[in-house]
């Protein structure tokens, strides 16, 4: 599982060194970002009626290439228990491919699309065990941000996590450092 994301990234790294070779198109930071409070659910299988949720926390680095975005997403979230310890909790990977759309001069759209890890941790109190497990998911983010100054935007993040074993589903308040 390790190769194939050596392959990709090597795959991504020298689609950007090959496109270095034109002056204009550089590869260039964009912005880093932060969902400091972010809500989400987990659909466990195919049954509708088995679903978890919790709180998470994910923070992102973006690049640019002409107006291509690469992203790096890492997130982590944690099962929300009332009574009781412990609870599931997730923590995931991704890289993501990009587009930006300026709808006004303050208001940007984004969207992304790409793949990443998932490893999900079961916590199973009643029974003793402990269970973990790891899947490749298919990742897809939108970003609805309001652009508040010059370096700094304000938004909506939602991300669909389509993964095999779980879907993961969240939003949450965005906050953007361009």
């Amino acid at each position: 599982m390790k190769s194939s994301y050596l392959i990709i990234i090597f795959f991504l790294i020298s689609g950007f060194l090959f496109s270095q070779n034109d002056e204009s198109s550089k590869l260039k930071f964009k912005s880093w970002s932060i969902v400091p409070l972010e809500i989400y659910g987990i659909q466990e299988g195919k049954d509708l009626f088995e679903n978890d949720g919790g709180i998470a926390l994910s923070a992102d680095l973006s690049v640019s290439l002409n107006n291509n975005v690469f992203s790096f997403l890492v997130s982590l979230g944690q099962e929300f228990v009332i009574w009781g310890d412990g609870g599931d909790s997730f923590s995931q990977i991704n890289l993501l491919y990009g587009r930006e759309f300026e709808i006004k001069k303050w208001l940007f759209i984004e969207t992304h699309a790409g793949g990443g890890l998932l490893i999900y941790k079961v916590d199973e109190q009643l029974n003793n065990y402990d269970s973990k497990f790891n899947e490749l998911v298919l990742p897809l983010v939108a970003k609805i941000r309001f652009q508040t100054g010059r370096k700094f935007s304000i938004g909506l993040k939602m991300q669909y996590n389509l993964g095999s074993f779980n879907t993961i589903y969240s939003g949450g308040l965005l906050l953007q450092f361009n």
